[in-house]
């Protein structure tokens, strides 16, 4: 009986452990880690890749939405989002991967200089009008999530601020979108806030990472995140006088050049 008994809890056990084995590979390959208390929820428990990865720059010009553009990576993949930048407040909020640029699904960077170090890049291009007024933003608040109003809104320093801004909103969309010789995923903020479902999908599958539905349906009810700014518009005038005409053009020629990268001449 003994015997029989012994025989009986081996074989219990061994179906334990290949039920496990298989339970374990059905998960994301991360070391996992504990993430900061007040995050909203949870879709994935998140940690560093196990294995490496192919290095992948997600670029864009600050204001852009790359911090909330990382939210929904992480929420989707379970893996941490890495930066060429060292931002204490976004660590201590939850963005553990911050100053790293290894073990990560992609890498923060607002700079195209070195762009061909990375293997592949998520380029997310705004509208430069937006961007400039969210990282003008940030600048005066010293805040992601931040807010100006007409009272202190300063529009000779807005307009200064713009004169260069512009300039180098221009020249990183321009140079990731001609120089960057790797797989280039080009993600547009406005169509990810309209349509996140559709335009989430396709950034994953460029990732290679696959979903499922409920942890999509997940990702998508917490999409907002801590990072996504109040959409509160101030009661001024941002168009920055003349330099609109200047702005204007860059836009135009960074949206033939989306096209051109896209193979889409018409």
């Amino acid at each position: 009986m003994k015997s029989k008994s012994k025989c009986r809890l081996g074989i219990i056990l061994a179906i334990y452990a290949v039920v496990f084995v298989w339970y374990r590979k059905m998960l994301p390959d991360v070391k996992w880690d504990s993430l900061a208390k007040n995050v909203n929820q949870i879709c994935r428990k998140r940690g560093f890749s196990r294995k490496a990865l192919p290095k992948v720059a997600l670029a864009s010009f600050p204001g852009s939405g790359n911090t909330w553009t990382r939210h929904l990576i992480e929420e989707s993949t379970g893996i941490f989002t890495g930066s060429i930048y060292m931002d204490k407040r976004l660590k201590s909020a939850g963005f553990t991967g911050e100053g790293q640029n290894t073990n990560v699904i992609v890498v923060k960077t607002h700079s195209w200089r070195h762009l061909q170090t990375y293997q592949k890049a998520v380029l997310l291009i705004r509208n430069p009008y937006d961007a400039m007024l969210a990282e003008f933003t940030r600048r005066r608040t010293h805040s992601h999530t931040g807010t100006l109003n007409a009272i202190v809104f300063n529009k000779t320093a807005w307009k200064s601020f713009v004169y260069r801004a512009s300039r180098s909103w221009y020249k990183e969309n321009r140079s990731w979108l001609t120089e960057f010789k790797g797989s280039l995923h080009i993600l547009q903020y406005e169509k990810l806030k309209n349509n996140t479902r559709e335009e989430l999908v396709e950034l994953l599958k460029f990732l290679r990472i696959k979903i499922r539905n409920e942890t999509l349906s997940c990702v998508l009810a917490n999409s907002q995140g801590k990072f996504k700014r109040n959409k509160k518009r101030i009661d001024i005038d941002i168009s920055a006088g003349k330099l609109k005409v200047v702005i204007d053009d860059y836009q135009r020629r960074i949206n033939r050049l989306i096209k051109e990268r896209l193979g889409d001449t018409d």
